[in-house]
């Protein structure tokens, strides 16, 4: 049989690739693992992680003392101590006796304010605010320079600040492990929310939570195609609520269409509620004609899933 690839199936089409032909050798030749710089070029590191023996050594590098989890959860133990130079980031790695289960804690002086990552749940740790991933999809603060590569399957995150730093502790486990290593370092509980069920076409008004003022009619089917456009490439941007809802209050202000910019910038907006299913989102902007965006998960209740906007809270001079 020869070799081949095969892609997914994308709109009914799918793609075969087969190598009838294929030479095999003992080793990869030198010349290809040979780093050559072109002229004019000088090679250069962006961002050097110094692996150093106590953390002495870190505060020294780092300008602060790194704290450390009080107690770890059983079976793990440190591996190693390293300080990413050019972010001032201390970077503690630790795994289990087996070297299966992996985490690691990063630290540094909080340099900007506090912002969660559109894509995240939103829980607290000892009482901040905590940006939650379960997978990573997006990395900001602290994790933008850490390391963590978006979307790296089965890799979760707790990222806050607390008392002038910023903190972020991820790894190939459980929300819970990861929760207990959180709250052995921060001294304090780890609030991750709990899922609301999805809006249904007719709601217990007794049950409702944060309805908006103005519903959103939804066609379910309409959602079903649009999520299996999602799944094969298409629109990505409808799995991040901030983007959505900057989408839906631009259509709000150019019915007929948007050409060019949108009308309210990305930045314009906040999250101010995920639990994962159900979300929040904020815009302050004068221009805007919504105060409040109410988005959900409608077809697919994970990270995969799109959102939809539900419902919205006009702006009260609107």
């Amino acid at each position: 049989m020869p070799l081949q690839k095969q892609s997914a199936m994308e709109y009914a089409l799918q793609y075969t690739k087969r190598y009838t032909e294929i030479e095999f050798i003992d080793s990869i030749p030198k010349e290809l693992m040979t780093l050559r710089i072109p002229e004019g070029y000088i090679k250069t590191e962006n961002n050097p992680e110094y692996i150093v023996t106590g953390f002495e050594e870190a505060k020294e590098l780092a300008g602060f003392v790194p704290k450390i989890p009080k107690q770890l959860p059983e079976s793990f133990i440190q591996r190693s101590i390293a300080v990413l130079i050019k972010d001032g980031i201390v970077k503690i790695n630790y795994a289990s006796s087996d070297n299966t289960d992996k985490i690691t804690v990063l630290q540094k002086e909080a340099d900007e304010t506090f912002k969660p990552s559109s894509m995240a749940i939103l829980g607290k740790v000892n009482g901040n605010a905590a940006e939650i991933q379960s997978p990573i999809q997006n990395t900001a603060g602290i994790l933008q320079g850490g390391g963590v590569y978006a979307s790296t399957t089965g890799i979760r995150s707790i990222r806050w600040q607390q008392e002038g730093m910023e903190y972020a502790v991820y790894g190939n486990v459980s929300l819970d492990v990861l929760a207990r290593f959180v709250e052995a370092l921060s001294d304090g509980p780890v609030e991750i929310p709990k899922p609301e069920e999805p809006l249904t076409q007719e709601p217990n008004p007794e049950e409702a939570q944060d309805e908006p003022t103005i519903k959103v009619p939804v066609d379910l089917e309409v959602e079903k195609g649009d999520q299996m456009n999602v799944d094969a490439g298409h629109s990505p941007w409808k799995l991040d609520p901030v983007f959505v809802a900057q989408v839906f209050v631009s259509l709000q202000m150019s019915p007929e269409g948007i050409q060019g910019d949108y009308p309210i910038d990305y930045e314009d907006f906040t999250m101010v509620k995920n639990d994962g299913v159900k979300a929040i989102v904020e815009t302050d902007n004068s221009e805007s004609p919504v105060k409040r965006g109410y988005l959900e998960r409608l077809v697919r209740q994970d990270e995969t899933g799109i959102w939809t906007v539900v419902g919205y809270d006009p702006k009260e001079d609107a």
